[in-house]
């Protein structure tokens, strides 16, 4: 299980878990997992999964690109947590201080108040 930020102007906007397995798509439009409401971010932008341990990132064809470190990438790249991560006008950046993992079958996660967290279960 990895916690992710996604970071504007150094102000969190979306936080969200991913497990071993599963697949988070960030984009533009309800169709993704992680809507970021911002026309520097495509319909569905990028992808993101938890594959064996470690974190990958795809570009769907974005128009603004989903860029590794200063480079944009254009198939599945490898992530760690010290690397500089852009989608769009957005930081990716690990970690999520007190984010917790409720219920299996919830898909947000009220923060105090802050829904701005998604859950993605394990799969089973």
């Amino acid at each position: 299980m990895r916690h992710w930020t996604l970071m504007l102007k150094n102000d969190p906007v979306r936080r969200f878990i991913i497990h071993e397995g599963n697949t988070i798509t960030i984009g533009r439009t309800t169709e993704a997992d992680i809507v970021l409401d911002n026309p520097s971010v495509s319909r569905i932008h990028a992808v993101v999964e938890l594959d064996n341990g470690e974190n990958y990132i795809t570009d769907i064809g974005s128009t603004n690109g989903t860029w590794v470190n200063g480079q944009r990438i254009s198939s599945r790249t490898r992530i760690a947590g010290k690397d500089q991560v852009m989608i769009g006008k957005f930081q990716m950046v690990e970690g999520s201080e007190g984010l917790l993992d409720l219920d299996e079958q919830s898909r947000s996660i009220d923060m105090g108040g802050d829904p701005r967290t998604i859950y993605v279960p394990p799969k089973k």
